[in-house]
């Protein structure tokens, strides 16, 4: 024992191994043996407690489930319970009403049948009333119209109608004469050849006549029957003028008759009895009803310029055919019927036959076979000495 004492406690050295407190281990053991049993079982309680909770609120939930449902069974077979006692006591209202709308409606239903049938019956006697007014008032209106036809007709035959309106405008012109509205101006528009002085006076108006009563178709007439003036327009312009528009006709042609010359247009009318400075070259023509039949011989022989050129005048035969007078002396005599087809014929001559050069002095149309042509003195005397003159050799 000593050896092993000196072995592992010799004097001055270091023990290999150090000294082990084993009482210190065994406490320190038991701690840790307590403390890893304290922990274990606190993860032990842990875990308990965590499961014991999840598990808990996993019955708080599914509690909750039971009674949500529960309750809902219960909030509906209440809300079926309300229903049924208010869908029955509504059926019941409403059967009790109806029973009363049965009690009630047949005296009431009587009555508005009564009522229908009552205006039904006087809505018919109405509108049969209707018609017969209807036809009533037609019947006076026929008889009023045709009363007035038949006066008219009395009063237009008797002239009383131009009386009864001339009384009409007699009063106008008293009562707007005493409102101040005459005529204080005459005003012309668009003459250029007609006398001022012949307007007026077929106007026939003076200053201070009232301006309503004056009759201006009347006045327009009177202007129109003016040589110069085709179409006239008079006019009232308030409070005090009159105004006056014309157009005046265009000439065609001079008119020779009875010695005289005078304008006239396409229709033959007169427009002046004098030829004005400028007119003087226009074609003439001569004879009774020669102003208004020249019409359609003048355009044909203005489409042949060859012949129009020499033209002197359109000389109008027993009021039935035309000669047309040359400005070389010819004369040339067209039938009564269709004179412008002839007109071919005497520009054909003109043109290819030089006819003007021959010394002729008469061609004649007249007649439906043939041309007759008349020669004048000196070609006639020079053609009976050749012809003279030929006989005497032959013998």
């Amino acid at each position: 024992m000593q050896t092993r004492n000196s072995r592992y406690q010799g004097e001055g050295e270091k023990p290999l191994r150090p000294t082990i407190d084993r009482d210190q281990l065994r406490r320190n053991v038991s701690e840790r043996v307590s403390a890893s049993k304290s922990q274990q079982q606190q993860a032990q309680e842990f875990t308990y407690n965590q499961q014991v909770g999840q598990s808990h609120a996993q019955q708080v939930r599914q509690a909750s489930a039971r009674i949500g449902v529960a309750n809902e069974n219960r909030f509906v077979q209440t809300s079926q319970k309300v229903k049924a006692k208010t869908t029955k006591k509504l059926s019941f209202g409403k059967n009790i009403f109806k029973g009363a709308a049965i009690v009630l409606w047949r005296p009431f239903g009587g009555l508005l049948g009564f009522v229908k049938r009552r205006y039904t019956h006087l809505s018919l006697k109405f509108e049969q009333a209707n018609l017969f007014n209807a036809s009533l008032h037609s019947l006076v209106n026929s008889a009023l119209v045709i009363t007035f036809i038949i006066l008219a007709a009395i009063f237009y035959q008797n002239g009383q109608i131009a009386t009864i309106k001339q009384d009409v405008i007699e009063k106008m012109g008293e009562w707007s004469g005493a409102a101040g509205v005459n005529v204080q101006e005459v005003k012309l528009y668009n003459r250029q050849h007609t006398s001022k002085a012949e307007v007026l006076a077929a106007l026939n108006v003076a200053i201070g006549t009232p301006l309503l009563s004056f009759d201006v178709d009347a006045a327009r007439q009177r202007i129109e029957k003016i040589g110069w003036v085709a179409e006239a327009e008079v006019q009232r312009i308030l409070p005090d003028r009159l105004e006056i528009s014309i157009v005046e006709r265009d000439p065609f042609a001079i008119w020779q008759i009875e010695g005289k010359r005078k304008l006239v247009d396409r229709q033959g009318v007169v427009v002046s009895d004098e030829v004005l400075r400028g007119y003087h070259l226009l074609p003439l023509i001569v004879g009774k009803g020669a102003a208004t039949e020249a019409l359609g011989l003048l355009n044909a022989l203005e489409e042949r310029p060859e012949i129009f050129e020499y033209i002197r005048a359109l000389v109008r035969v027993g009021e039935r055919r035309w000669d047309l007078d040359l400005t070389n002396g010819i004369r040339v005599l067209l039938p009564a019927k269709k004179p412008e087809a002839m007109l071919a014929d005497l520009e054909r001559m003109i043109v290819d036959q030089d006819i003007f050069s021959r010394g002729i002095k008469l061609i004649d149309f007249r007649l439906n076979d043939r041309v007759r042509f008349e020669m004048d003195e000196v070609t006639a005397n020079a053609y009976f000495d050749a012809k003279q003159a030929a006989l005497e050799d032959i013998k």
